[in-house]
């Protein structure tokens, strides 16, 4: 009988680390959601106004990020650079 007491114990001990860690997982999950909920808030925001400048810089059709910096590295070269 002591045995069983000891076990059930040892059980119980388990089980409520485990309802701690699981406290503090939600905690965890919940501060994500409200990071997610921000980042998509902010995203609405810009989204609009970023889009008006991508398609006046580059057009409708953007060049790909490869090209792009090719050309800003380019324009940034001093005369008789060889790079």
């Amino acid at each position: 009988m002591e045995q069983v007491l000891q076990r059930l114990d040892a059980i119980d001990a388990r089980l409520e680390r485990i309802e701690r860690a699981l406290g503090e997982a939600q905690a965890s999950c919940s501060n994500m959601d409200e990071h997610i909920a921000f980042v998509e808030s902010v995203y609405d925001v810009v989204r609009k106004p970023m889009s008006y400048v991508t398609h006046r810089l580059w057009g409708s059709h953007p060049l790909p990020l490869k090209e792009r910096t090719q050309m800003a590295l380019a324009d940034t070269r001093l005369p008789g650079d060889s790079h």
